[in-house]
Formats: structure tokens, sequence, C-alpha cells
């Protein structure tokens, strides 16, 4: 929490892995201060043993007011949200891949930012399910971005260092807002919980 320079950070910090202990602790029945975490050589957050038997794997991802938590047994994941918001057109061509960036110029307008968000947030949590850091990179593998498509990675390039064939969904956690979950199987069902305070 130190870590953040304003203080907003740390207070968003603080609340939402508080959330996550009170939310986990309901989840394998034990109180949120009495279980811990470790985590793996780049720093992903696992549940430490004994909690680590409830099989839970779990990811959040917070941004301004907004925050994601994906809970799950028997399955990897991750999840991504962000906040709409005008962006440097430089980031496409840095970050996508090609055919990426010709999906998002077929569109326009509002259009066009969503499907920039769409695909970022897909990108980013496949890498927060991967737990590895940024050592797969970001064009080695198309996902949809068009606000009118379902979810869905498109491709992969050899090399591209994948652990899994990833699954997609589309989560919209408020207006302006915009957010992804990964998992290496295609969940059974996804059940969603909106908190507000």
């Amino acid at each position: 929490m130190q870590r953040f320079h304003f203080e907003r950070d740390r207070i968003q910090y603080a609340v939402c892995h508080a959330v996550l202990r009170i939310v986990l602790g309901q989840y394998i029945g034990l109180p949120p201060s009495s279980f811990c975490f470790d985590q793996n050589e780049f720093g992903r957050p696992h549940l430490a043993p004994p909690a680590a038997a409830s099989g839970l794997t779990f990811n959040l991802s917070h941004t301004r007011h907004i925050a994601l938590l994906a809970i799950a047994t028997g399955i990897t994941l991750g999840v991504d949200v962000e906040q709409i918001h005008p962006i440097e057109s430089g980031l496409v061509e840095q970050y996508f891949s090609s055919q990426e960036q010709t999906a998002l110029k077929a569109l326009e307008g509002e259009d066009w930012l969503k499907g920039f968000y769409n695909c970022w947030t897909r990108k980013e949590a496949i890498l927060k399910a991967e737990g590895n850091g940024l050592k797969v990179r970001l064009d080695a593998f198309d996902v949809s971005l068009n606000p009118k498509e379902q979810a869905t990675v498109l491709g992969v390039r050899a090399g591209a260092g994948l652990m899994s064939n990833w699954h997609l969904t589309e989560l919209r956690p408020a207006p302006g807002f915009v957010g992804a979950l990964a998992t290496d199987a295609p969940p059974a069902k996804v059940i969603r919980y909106r908190f507000e305070g």
C-alpha cells in the first residue's frame, strides 16, 4: 500500500484488499485475518496453505472507484477493468497485433474507443491469468474488440508462449468502464454480484 504516491490510491488499495479478504473468507469459511497469501516468482498472489486446500483461485483488478474480483474453483483466471477515457493513438501500434489494428481502424468515434478498451482489457486479463508478468508479448495473440462481437481469442502466433487456450467473458461493471475475464476452461456459469458502498 505504501508504494502508492497518492493517498486516494493507498486508500483504494487498502479497501480492495480488505474486501478481497472478507469475500475469500466467506468462501473458505475462515475469518478474514486468519489466512495468508503467497505469490509466484512474478508476484501473482494465491492462497497459502492451509487455505490453499480449498482450491479457490482469484484475481483482482481496480481502477478509480471500481474493482473487479473474480473467484473460481479448479480453474485459472485473470480479470482486468479500465475506465474509458481518451488515449494516445501510439498505444495501438505499440501493443496491438496487426489484425487488431486493422479491426480497430474499421471503427469510429465511441465504438473505436470501446474497441480499444475491449482489446486492452481482454489482453490484460489473459496476461494476468498467465501469471508470469509480461513474458508474453501483447501482439503475439489476437482478441476480438468490436463492441458488437463476442469476446474471444481469435488467434495465437507460433512461439507466443501462452499456457492455455484462454476463454474470454466481457464484463461491464459500470457505465464508462470496461472489464474482461479470462479463464483456462469455459466457466460453467458466471455469476455477477455488484456491491456499492
